[in-house]
């Protein structure tokens, strides 16, 4: 229904509280999915953030909206922290927890919804700073590691990619 109906999201992000609609998801996203159902609602949850994140104003009241207290982040306490901040915690974790299963649409949700919020950061918590360093420290410690392994580097197949098909 996001996708399809601009009005709607563009009507959501003006005139709702952000921290309603997106507070949960990431609550869900944070208890770390392990089963195979949790996977597909998780990845249900990063498409709706997706959907969100690429209107620039999702991104901009997003880091202008603060949290008192986030009672639920367990790794850190975590206090007048923006929305976006905790976006940036939890997809972070999200992504260096899940970085031995081979799950491609997760880390690639993951990886775009920050992309789409990186435009305008401002003021991140120090914890979400550290948290995205973290993550770009074990993702170049990966791609080295790959690289010295001469594997390929993990990209989503296309199925159309082969010569052989060509008559």
């Amino acid at each position: 229904f996001l996708h399809n109906n601009e009005n709607f999201l563009k009507y959501l992000i003006e005139n709702a509280k952000l921290s309603t609609i997106v507070l949960p998801i990431l609550q869900s996203l944070y208890k770390h999915p392990e089963t195979h159902l949790e996977l597909n609602y998780a990845s249900m949850q990063l498409v709706v953030l997706l959907l969100l994140t690429q209107n620039p104003d999702f991104s901009i009241k997003s880091s202008e909206e603060k949290i008192a207290q986030c009672n639920w982040i367990r790794d850190h306490y975590v206090y007048n922290a923006s929305l976006q901040s905790l976006i940036v915690i939890v997809l972070a974790r999200c992504v260096i927890h899940m970085t031995k299963k081979n799950d491609h649409f997760l880390h690639s949700n993951c990886l775009a919804i920050l992309t789409n919020i990186s435009l305008t950061f401002q003021y991140l918590h120090p914890y979400a700073a550290q948290r995205l360093l973290s993550l770009f420290g074990i993702l170049s410690r990966s791609l080295i590691k790959r690289q010295q392994e001469n594997l390929p580097i993990s990209t989503p197949k296309s199925e159309n990619n082969s010569d052989d098909d060509v008559h």
